[in-house]
């Protein structure tokens, strides 16, 4: 069973996506934002993390928390789940690792099939 991680600002979307996901065989770890998020990413070495590089007011945003995540976690596959629309900073997600970038309101089942294209097969 594939292990997921969950981390954005947006609560009702969060559960939403585990929701989603549980009901789809994945474990699935709402980590919120913040350092209580960044310590459960790093014990816990998801497969995979959808992350809203933008948490809001007084965290490490962007581009620096996505390297962030992969120092804490070099195997995690990375998705970006964001608002954020502007090309030039999906362009720099990409560029630093991210696999794909989602805009937000989120294609479910296209999230879904990218991330099983992304693991390895039996995971």
């Amino acid at each position: 069973m594939a292990r997921l991680a969950i981390m954005d600002n947006q609560t009702e979307l969060a559960g939403v996506l585990a929701r989603f996901f549980s009901q789809r065989g994945f474990e699935v770890q709402i980590a919120g934002v913040g350092e209580a998020a960044l310590s459960l990413i790093s014990l816990h070495q998801p497969d995979v993390l959808l992350l809203d590089p933008y948490p809001g007011s007084g965290h490490v945003a962007g581009v620096e928390l996505l390297s962030k995540m992969q120092g804490l976690s070099p195997k995690t596959i990375i998705f970006i789940i964001s608002a954020e629309i502007r090309e030039e900073k999906k362009a720099d997600m990409l560029q630093q690792g991210a696999r794909r970038y989602f805009e937000k309101p989120l294609n479910m089942r296209e999230v879904l099939q990218a991330i099983r294209d992304s693991l390895p097969a039996g995971a």
